[in-house]
């Protein structure tokens, strides 16, 4: 994730590792033609979707692409990558405004705001995968925030929001991109209105 449009902060620079990407996988349709806008060919989003069997179109403005104004020349049905978090209200909008499924990591504050609560009126409230560990981006043991996938619209069956607890794996030692074993397996999914009702 990088980008240098618009008020670009040089704190936005968080490298996404690949088993972070590898508890989305289960939420996604393998039939779906992912595009990663804020993701070069290097990118560990890219490379673990691709792994995983998916069709994926990476472009990024270090390479002409300008999430804000690029007009894609393929088609894509869902919208995944890791946003600058300076611009994620930004970001939010854009990908609402372009009426495509879209996966954003995000910082779990993105939830606690006035301005997030008018975007989660305006295009749903968000599936959360909720990890249990931070993200250790850019080859650091952890940041001092935690990110988590925010996923629009309803991905779950339910018909509303929900936030699905997952445990983190992270490899033991990773030195390439973190491209070792991660998972998603042992995880609890709640209904958010569940939740903020107390049940």
């Amino acid at each position: 994730m990088y980008h240098v449009g618009r008020a670009y902060a040089k704190q936005d620079e968080y490298v996404t590792p690949y088993y972070a990407v590898v508890p989305l996988v289960g939420h996604l349709n393998r039939a779906m033609r992912v595009w990663c806008p804020a993701d070069t060919e290097d990118s560990q989003i890219v490379k673990c979707l691709r792994d995983k069997g998916f069709q994926v179109h990476a472009t990024d403005i270090k390479t002409g692409q300008d999430f804000f104004n690029y007009t894609p020349d393929f088609e894509f049905d869902i919208i995944v990558t890791n946003p600058p978090y300076s611009l994620k209200n930004e970001w939010i909008e854009r990908c609402g405004q372009l009426g495509k499924p879209f996966a954003l990591l995000l910082p779990v504050t993105t939830l606690c705001s006035k301005k997030r609560l008018v975007l989660f009126e305006r295009y749903g409230a968000p599936d959360i995968i909720l990890f249990d560990r931070r993200i250790g981006f850019s080859g650091k043991e952890r940041c001092h925030f935690y990110a988590d996938w925010f996923m629009w619209p309803y991905f779950s069956s339910k018909g509303s929001s929900t936030i699905t607890y997952v445990h983190l794996e992270k490899p033991e030692r990773s030195r390439g991109g973190g491209r070792r074993k991660g998972s998603g397996r042992r995880s609890k999914q709640i209904d958010i209105m569940d939740l903020l009702e107390g049940k």
